[in-house]
């Protein structure tokens, strides 16, 4: 009994907020293949921090080819695709469920040359402690449907550089309560915007599943 308490101790520090899978929206040919990356936001109670991990080895995989509403569990996060159309991925690591990443697949698809396509910004939504140092890290997909992480290439922009101070590479300190936007642009493709909200209080309230608005 003392053995299943810890155990459920130590799973309650850390929560797993959200899964995010990329490449985003990969055009593919018939036969072809993608390489699927599922990438994991959790925070961790004891320390009131983010961490972002690739847990693609870990999560199931499932693919549906629409209009069929079925769900087909692949081997692996390599999937392979048949039928011309449109189809839906989704990742699950323990009860977690990713968003749906869409698919779109054609007769042949000639990648161009190796060109930036859509940058992510993870996490997509912090609240964090005030004087506490932060880091994001970000993700972009190329057109040949590649994944590479960009976190030290990019150009990071804060909305409001009173609440927040780049220490560049993707950190940041939180100098004042506040809430600000923070945003990485690379090659001309920019990515969403993360809201970030400092307080003068513990974040593990704030990060319980609500939803910051």
């Amino acid at each position: 009994q003392i053995k299943e308490t810890k155990e459920s101790e130590q799973k309650e520090k850390e929560k797993l907020l959200s899964i995010d899978l990329l490449p985003y929206r990969p055009l593919v040919s018939i036969e072809g293949t993608v390489d699927f990356v599922a990438l994991g936001t959790f925070f961790n109670y004891d320390l009131n921090e983010y961490s972002v991990r690739d847990i693609s080895q870990e999560a199931t995989w499932s693919m549906r080819q629409r209009p069929n509403l079925a769900w087909n569990k692949g081997a692996g996060n390599r999937l392979h695709f048949l039928e011309k159309g449109q189809a839906e991925v989704l990742s699950k690591y323990k009860e977690t469920e990713s968003f749906l990443q869409r698919v779109e697949i054609k007769d042949k698809v000639d990648f161009e040359v190796k060109r930036l396509k859509h940058i992510l910004v993870l996490p997509e939504v912090m609240v964090v402690l005030l004087n506490s140092n932060m880091n994001m890290r970000v993700f972009g997909t190329y057109y040949d449907n590649s994944v590479v992480e960009l976190t030290q290439e990019v150009k990071w922009k804060i909305a409001d550089p009173d609440i927040l101070e780049s220490n560049k590479n993707g950190y940041f300190l939180a100098k004042s309560e506040g809430v600000t936007e923070v945003t990485a642009t690379k090659d001309g493709v920019e990515g969403l915007s993360v809201k970030v909200v400092v307080v003068n209080k513990s974040a593990h309230f704030f990060n319980a599943g609500a939803i910051v608005t």
